[in-house]
């Protein structure tokens, strides 16, 4: 048995406890336990016998834990842990003295071996226990003593030392106590801890700054965006599996869903498609369930173990509303979206017998994130399980799920509030377009979108989340918003805060504007696996695909401006005379490319997305978004990860077709592009060739995809048209160009050209 914190507890008095906390099963204790047994089906029986007779089952079950003692170390540690917490928190135990640190003034255990922090780092969850002496809420402690009690490595020290720093800075922001900076805090537990991370811990970085005080007082500076990381060049290989039953009682008092982290088989052919994990950064796992009350927490942080062939987790839900629930189980890596699994669970009324345990398969999912992680990860799901539709919100920073709030009501159909939205924003677009050179158009035309704007933000956006904003809005400017939707019809771009009440305010811009912003999809209904958004896009063959006989002046224009841009950045043109549907489905069907501009009129369908929505070619043919099916256009996309820019009016738009979002973005993305870019409404023939020419002079340049898109919409902004907000983009936040220079060679985030390489033939005039 290897060296542990705390005393191994004895089984019978754990069962005593378990049969007082099966009364209600909410405790860390009763959970693992439960866990546990519900591994195999003769302990699984002995559970639910125990549940129903608590007293008659007591010595079975500490039977059962004396053996699992024994032959599990890790089931130990455990136990030890949660045991001592127990007795800790009915005040059965003391807490020890904290050890305050020795090390002299100004001392860095960076220049020190980081072994010497191992004996310290035990003694830790004494000290955070005094915690609860300053009011600190129980699930902090918990959370930190759990997490200090695990096995440490040292090559995990630094790794684990962050994600101490961002517990603490969860526990000041909590707990209404600023991180000043100033050593004579009266709460001197919290300067004690802060100075243990610092001077012990060999962190890599400070622990971060509050974002702001129980009171409301905002923290007086906005944190700097972090700098990025380099790749790691080690992953491990994993599977994500999610087991659950296909169908439940309304009346069941609990449902079990297990995740599962596997390492690759051999025999597997699904292997070759598994995710690459960076192991020394820890995966959350989140589960969304409509329809279900999660029992227990609905967010797990794993620590990759190199040597299990397999790691599990389970969710404990109880139902709540008759009907189909699409439950959703995403995982994250240092607050970047790998990926999810989804899978649909019937709950219904009467008793059911016939249960089958379905096993679903994530084969796909992201390769570990390589750039610096969105600031900010904004989760809407669409849910349709009430008699009114909802939209249920979670925003995901500093490495954990840290806000939720009440659903948000809708009221009205989206798709018929939405489409007369883009409706007067394509009117506006056609104001603007006949009466460009007044004042007083381009004053209305700003004021006419601030209005709609506001109305999103007062409609849509939950009150609790409205206050986080109104009290971080400063610290949330300038930062990388990634929104991850399922939700097909919101313009999330026009989103535009103010508030009225006590001292009113409104923003200057909306979020586009404001913030770094994208987008990116979660799964269809059906369980459809998506990636998650890669951080670097490739670009080696650049097609760019436009018909020649519309009376589209600037198309011709627009084409020669970006084939000039690649040839000067050395990017190979895969797409000669590529106007008519012949010429790009073979292009597609081909996949001799990995970026494909496509500009032109464009339709949509809300009624028929995946149909009737349509772009424009030669000779009045049209591309449709079913036309980008089988093995070899999908397969590419899938493998390739192919770019995809749609300058064409509504091309960014979605609907509901059959079980799952249709249109382009969906199609495209549901099969593993890196990027989609396109606009919402109707877009100015000229607005959009600026755009598309400066989003690509960024891009190349070295900026993110985020900064590039905000170039080019500041650009388009300064003369007054409304197309500045048209676009929407599906991708990283921080994702940059890359490309492969041949086989095995390494991927590059260098600029594909500087400032100074810019100044292009024809005097820098890009043949308009």
């Amino acid at each position: 048995m290897p060296s542990m914190p705390f005393p191994l507890p004895d089984p019978g008095a754990v069962a005593q406890e378990l049969a007082l906390l099966a009364r209600t099963g909410d405790h860390p204790l009763f959970t693992t336990v439960g866990d546990r047994c519900g591994r195999e089906p003769a302990s699984r029986s002995l559970w639910h016998r125990f549940i129903a007779q608590p007293g008659s089952q007591m010595a079975a079950l500490a039977t059962w834990l004396q053996a699992e003692l024994d032959r599990h170390p890790g089931f130990a540690r455990d136990m030890a842990s949660l045991w001592h917490q127990l007795q800790l928190k009915q005040g059965q135990l003391s807490s020890p003295a904290y050890p305050t640190p020795t090390l002299p003034s100004g001392t860095r255990s960076r220049d020190r071996d980081n072994g010497s922090a191992i004996p310290l780092l035990h003694a830790l969850p004494a000290g955070i226990r005094n915690l609860w002496t300053v009011g600190v809420g129980p699930e902090i402690t918990d959370s930190l003593v759990s997490f200090v009690t695990q096995e440490h490595r040292e090559q995990e020290l630094p790794a684990r030392g962050r994600i101490l720093a961002e517990h603490m800075a969860n526990y000041l922001r909590l707990s209404g106590q600023p991180d000043t900076g100033d050593d004579q805090t009266p709460r001197y537990h919290d300067r004690l801890l802060l100075d243990l991370l610092e001077d012990h811990l060999a962190l890599d970085t400070e622990p971060p700054r509050v974002r702001g005080t129980r009171d409301g007082t905002p923290s007086p500076d906005p944190e700097p965006a972090p700098a990025a990381k380099q790749p790691l060049k080690d992953t491990l290989t994993r599977h994500a599996e999610l087991e659950c039953p296909d169908r439940v009682w309304l009346g069941t008092p609990l449902v079990p869903i297990k995740v599962r982290l596997l390492a690759p088989d051999p025999d597997d052919p699904a292997a070759r498609l598994a995710m690459e994990l960076q192991p020394d950064l820890p995966i959350h796992i989140w589960l969304t369930a409509p329809g279900f009350d999660v029992l227990g927490s609905q967010l797990y942080t794993l620590w990759l173990e190199p040597d299990a062939p397999q790691q599990e987790i389970t969710f404990e839900l109880q139902p709540r509303t008759a009907g189909a629930a699409h439950l959703m189980v995403q995982f994250l890596q240092e607050g970047t979206p790998l990926g999810s699994i989804m899978a649909r669970i019937e709950i219904e009324e009467q008793v059911t017998t016939t249960v089958k345990n379905r096993f679903v398969r994530a084969d796909h999912l992201a390769v570990g994130d390589k750039s610096e992680s969105p600031d900010l990860t904004l989760f809407v799901h669409y849910d349709m399980m009430q008699a009114q539709p909802r939209l249920l919100f979670n925003l995901y920073r500093d490495g954990q799920l840290s806000e939720s709030w009440p659903p948000a009501i809708l009221h009205a159909d989206t798709r018929s509030y939405h489409a007369e939205i883009y409706q007067r924003l394509s009117d506006l677009t056609d104001v603007f377009d006949i009466q460009r050179d007044s004042p007083d158009t381009m004053e209305a035309v700003d004021r006419q979108l601030r209005s709609l704007g506001q109305s999103l933000w007062n409609d849509l956006i939950p009150e609790g989340l409205q206050q986080l904003y109104a009290l971080e809005r400063a610290e949330w400017h300038g930062r990388s918003l990634l929104v991850v939707t399922d939700e097909p019809h919101i313009p999330w771009e026009l989103m535009w805060p103010y508030g009225y009440q006590g001292e009113s305010w409104e923003d200057e811009q909306p979020w586009c504007m404001s913030m770094r912003m994208t987008r990116w999809l979660h799964q269809d209904s059906e369980g459809a696996g998506l990636h998650g958004p890669p951080s670097q896009l490739e670009i080696e063959r650049f097609a760019f695909a436009g018909p020649s006989d519309l009376s589209l002046a600037a198309i011709e224009t627009e084409g020669r401006q970006l084939r000039t841009l690649m040839q000067t950045a050395g990017i190979a043109d895969a797409g000669l005379d590529l106007g008519s549907l012949a010429r790009i489905q073979a292009l597609l069907e081909s996949g001799d490319y990995d970026w494909l501009h496509l500009a032109s009129h464009g339709e949509f369908s809300a009624e028929r997305p995946d149909t009737g929505s349509a772009i424009l070619l030669e000779g009045g043919e049209a591309l449709a978004p079913d036309a980008l099916i089988g093995p070899q256009v999908q397969g590419h996309i899938f493998r390739q990860r192919p770019s995809f820019v749609l300058n064409a009016c509504h091309a960014g738009r979605q609907g509901w077709a059959l079980t799952q979002l249709g249109g382009w973005v969906n199609r495209l993305v549901g099969s593993g592009a890196g990027l989609f870019v396109g606009p919402l409404w109707t877009v100015t023939d000229s607005s959009a060739q600026l755009f598309a020419v400066q989003f690509y002079e960024r891009l190349l340049a070295g900026d993110t995809v985020a900064e590039a898109l905000h170039a080019a919409r500041r650009q388009i902004r300064e003369l007054g048209d409304p197309t500045w907000l048209a676009y929407s983009a599906y991708a990283h936040p921080n994702a940059r160009l890359t490309r492969t220079a041949g086989p095995g060679s390494d991927h590059s985030q260098a600029p594909f050209m500087d400032e100074t390489d810019r100044s292009l033939p024809n005097g820098g005039n890009l043949g308009a």
